[in-house]
């Protein structure tokens, strides 16, 4: 019900799986989803929190489980203080064992830590122009973006035929090495609008497939697309400019 506290020494627990159940939490502090001693949240697939502070430190959720398969996190982008309007805080970070997607409203940039093995993703409004999402494996990471300039880091697992699907439009820059694993298997498109992704550590691994509706532009280093696999499934037009080096 509403007006409910819940704090880290409280447990909040759904026996039944599968059937969408959905928790509502807002506040002004970070998430643990474990809670003290193992004991917060289990059982609910849906998670939206509603944060809101003044701007000075990034949000955490830290050791998310992989029974949730959507965490839905919107903050705001200016607080009151003492009637005083003042920015919010607007970076999240989110670790644990992620199973699902994250979603983001107001949040401008995400970065999330995988320690599981299932498929995760990341999608935001057009607030969002920063994720960093590591620790995709063969099963992979999904990104999708709704701003037209933005800045995206991915890196695997173990640097073995780990994957990742970015849908993104405008300019993005796109690295793919992230904390030193990369992604092999790389799967791009523009999500509404044409897209160019300037790549960065890409290398003689990485096998590219372009899908969608839109034009896409991919610009790397020769490292980047020597004999490198590209299988275009798309019906835009698919373009590659290699700069020097």
């Amino acid at each position: 019900g509403t007006g409910a506290t819940f704090g880290q020494n409280d447990s909040i627990t759904d026996t039944t799986s599968g059937d969408t159940d959905t928790l509502n939490l807002s506040g002004n502090a970070n998430y643990d989803h474990t809670g003290v001693g193992g004991n917060g949240v289990s059982g609910f697939e849906i998670v939206n929190l509603d944060l809101a502070k003044q701007s000075g430190s990034a949000f955490t959720v830290t050791n998310l489980a992989n029974d949730v398969e959507q965490l839905n996190v919107e903050v705001s982008s200016t607080v009151d203080v003492v009637g005083i309007t003042v920015a919010g805080e607007t970076s999240l970070t989110v670790a644990g064992d992620v199973g699902g997607t994250v979603g983001t409203t107001n949040v401008t940039d995400v970065v999330v830590t995988n320690t599981g093995d299932n498929a995760f993703g990341v999608s935001g409004d057009s607030a969002l122009t920063s994720v960093t999402a590591t620790g995709a494996n063969d099963a992979g990471v999904s990104v999708t973006l709704a701003n037209d300039a933005t800045t995206v880091l991915i890196g695997g697992a173990d640097g073995a035929n780990d994957a990742g699907t970015v849908s993104a439009s405008g300019a993005v820059a796109l690295t793919v090495n992230q904390g030193g694993n990369n992604i092999d298997d790389l799967t791009l498109s523009g999500n509404g609008a044409a897209v160019t992704y300037t790549l960065t550590g890409a290398d003689a691994g990485t096998e590219y497939t372009v899908t969608g509706d839109q034009d896409v532009t991919l610009v790397g280093n020769t490292a980047a697309f020597t004999a490198n696999p590209l299988t275009d499934s798309s019906t835009g037009s698919v373009s590659v400019n290699i700069t020097s080096g």
